[in-house]
């Protein structure tokens, strides 16, 4: 799993990031103001879009996470509107959680929409988002595409360390969950995608091999999905 940092900012406050997109490059910086408040999702619907041309008319979202049923109501919309003319979707299921009901209700779309779509993972995508994975997973249509998912499922809480650090770690029993994975506990050992990418976040230049690689996978599918329906 890679390190990952975050920090608080207040309203309005200005700070500045310095940042190598290659290990040669020399440092540069980025000065930004905290001038918007964003959630889980505002962001999935930001995400919403048709990719750019040469793209087969595929649709893009990023569910940020499926701790909400608020969730279900921006997916619902998007597969109703901007993304109505796509000829195949794009599902990006990279990082945190969520709930039963959500990613239950999530997958139920996705298998009755028809059309074919590729699910983003990465060593990220965890808990609600794993169980959406994995019983998505060999379905027609679906294909998951990036990197073994985290094997964080059970529900967790909180511990606090010597130091003021804190721990979160498994709190309940395997049998929670594992009722909507066939009875296959998904702790510690995760999902593994039909096709695996190797992708290390830093000095990454940009580039989003998981996405590239998706939207590759997605493009043929969509032929072959066009030519069953003209046989």
């Amino acid at each position: 799993m890679q390190a990952k940092f975050k920090f608080h900012v207040l309203g309005e406050e200005s700070v500045r990031i310095g940042y190598r997109r290659r290990q040669s490059d020399d440092v540069a910086y980025l000065d930004l103001v905290a001038d918007r408040e964003l959630g889980a999702t505002s962001s999935t619907e930001l995400s919403v879009r048709m990719l750019d041309a040469p793209h087969d008319r595929l649709g893009y979202l990023h569910l940020w996470n499926l701790a909400g049923r608020q969730q279900i109501r921006v997916f619902d919309q998007a597969l109703r509107g901007e993304l109505a003319a796509a000829n195949g979707l794009v599902v990006d299921l990279r990082g945190r959680g969520g709930q039963v009901a959500v990613l239950l209700a999530i997958g139920k779309r996705l298998l009755e929409d028809g059309r074919p779509a590729v699910l983003l993972l990465d060593a990220e995508t965890r808990s609600a988002k794993e169980v959406l994975a994995y019983r998505l997973k060999g379905k027609h249509g679906m294909t998951l595409v990036g990197q073994r998912t985290a094997g964080a499922v059970r529900p967790a809480g909180y511990a606090k360390l010597p130091g003021g650090t804190y721990v979160m770690v498994p709190v309940e029993r395997a049998r929670g969950v594992v009722h909507l994975t066939d009875d296959i506990d998904l702790e510690g050992r995760g999902v593994y995608p039909d096709v695996a990418v190797d992708f290390v976040l830093p000095y990454c230049a940009g580039n989003d091999i998981i996405l590239e690689r998706g939207v590759e996978l997605l493009e043929k599918a969509v032929v072959a999905h066009a030519r069953r329906r003209r046989i």
